[in-house]
Formats: C-alpha cells, sequence, structure tokens
C-alpha cells in the first residue's frame, strides 16, 4: 500500500459528491494530464468503474473538439 492509499480511504469521489459511498475501484487523476494536471497526489482521486468510464468517454470528447 502506497502513502496515497494510506491517507485515502478507497471510496468513490464522484459518488460522495452525489451523497453515494461506493468503492473506489480505479485511481484517477483529478485534472488530466493533457490537460496539464499534475502528476502528484493532490491531482488523484478514487473512482468507481462506472463513473471512470463515463469520465473518460467525457474527456475523450473534450480532447477530439479540440
Amino acid at each position: 500500500m502506497n502513502r496515497f492509499e494510506r491517507a485515502n480511504p478507497r471510496l468513490c469521489a464522484e459518488c460522495q459528491r452525489q451523497g453515494r459511498v461506493r468503492y473506489g475501484d480505479e485511481l484517477e487523476h483529478i485534472v488530466p494530464l493533457w490537460q496539464g494536471g499534475a502528476e502528484s497526489d493532490s491531482n488523484r482521486e478514487w473512482i468507481c468503474r462506472d463513473d471512470h468510464k463515463i469520465k473518460t468517454a467525457r474527456e475523450a470528447s473534450m480532447r477530439r473538439a479540440g
């Protein structure tokens, strides 16, 4: 277990913002690296697989649009 995992419970950040509690399956950059996000703990959060799929699709669409 790394430092980030010890300091941050594995709960989906997006679910928490919506008042739900769900396991965070994947570690995600809050601001994508391609948008200038930092490779740092302050730019990471746990996210469930369902929300990760939604976020990835949204970001792919934004990236294509320029």
